[in-house]
């Protein structure tokens, strides 16, 4: 008698079922490392952009209006920071600030965060004693303490984006990844 010997379907379906279980947490791991990836940019794109921010105002003594390419990714010459006509004074000496090629940029020139969000930008503004700010920095203590010792904050609303004050929600998006951290 000639008797094959094979892997009955029970056991065909256990390896089945494990191999399945294991490409489910190779997935959930992946994931979690893709997300993880995406807040440290983001963490060291605003930590650079605070960093171009405080070269500008270091140079030019004032905060740039905003964070775009066509503000802080060209050269400035003497004449354009000092506001003289100089003609010794049109070779490009300060800035660039900072480098926009490997970034996400929109159709308006904002820089955007890994999500594809954009940075959020606020420096500070004296108008009656108060400082202006948004949603986000209302919301967050450290933040309004920053821009109330003139210092700009620059924040991603992070992954979920949101970023308002919500007073059901507490005290603001525990997601956001601020200059202020």
């Amino acid at each position: 008698m000639n008797i094959k010997k094979a892997f009955t379907l029970i056991e065909l379906l256990v390896v089945m079922a494990i191999i399945a279980l294991l490409i489910g947490i190779v997935t959930v791991g992946i994931h979690v490392a893709v997300e993880k990836s995406k807040i440290t940019r983001a963490r060291i794109e605003v930590m650079n952009l605070q960093n171009a921010v405080n070269s500008f105002y270091g140079d030019v003594g004032h905060f740039p209006k905003t964070i775009k390419e066509d503000e802080l990714g060209k050269p400035l010459t003497k004449n354009e920071v000092y506001g003289t006509s100089d003609p010794t004074g049109d070779n490009p000496v300060f800035g660039p600030y900072f480098e926009f090629k490997n970034c996400q940029v929109n159709n308006e020139g904002k820089l955007l965060d890994p999500w594809g969000n954009p940075y959020g930008y606020q420096f500070p503004i004296l108008k009656t004693g108060d400082v202006i700010v948004d949603g986000t920095i209302a919301a967050n203590e450290d933040a309004s303490k920053a821009l109330n010792n003139d210092y700009s904050v620059i924040y991603s609303c992070g992954p979920d984006n949101y970023s308002k004050f919500d007073a059901s929600k507490g005290a603001g998006n525990k997601n956001v990844i601020g200059s202020w951290q």
